[in-house]
């Protein structure tokens, strides 16, 4: 009974198929679904780059006194997809994943040059 159960669980397990990269069209469909996690998104990227030093050159260079909420991941987010949109087209950038963006975003805010 006991391998009964442990395959019902392994099956379980591995049947499920989890997917937490968002495109920008499905952000577009409703972006106020999405603010939390764009903010949990800046704010890995934003740990991402506490030890950069010690690794290699810099993705990007915010101050490490700068504290960034909700509101000024979006702006940037909502800025750099406008950028890209006039560069690549709407259809183009509909099909890019949101911590794409919001990566480009970062490196163009807060640029190590």
């Amino acid at each position: 009974m006991k391998k009964l159960y442990l395959y019902i669980f392994l099956v379980l397990m591995w049947c499920g198929n989890v997917n937490a990269e968002y495109l920008y069209k499905e952000y577009r469909q409703n972006p106020s679904d999405y603010y939390e996690y764009l903010h949990g998104l800046g704010d890995g990227m934003g740990w991402s780059i506490t030890f950069q030093d010690d690794i290699g050159p810099g993705f990007f260079c915010q101050p490490g006194n700068l504290a960034i909420g909700i509101k000024e991941y979006i702006e940037m987010f909502e800025n750099q997809a406008a950028i890209l949109i006039s560069i690549l087209g709407k259809d183009e950038v509909d099909e890019m994943y949101l911590g794409w963006i919001l990566g480009y975003a970062h490196q163009n805010e807060f640029s190590c040059k």
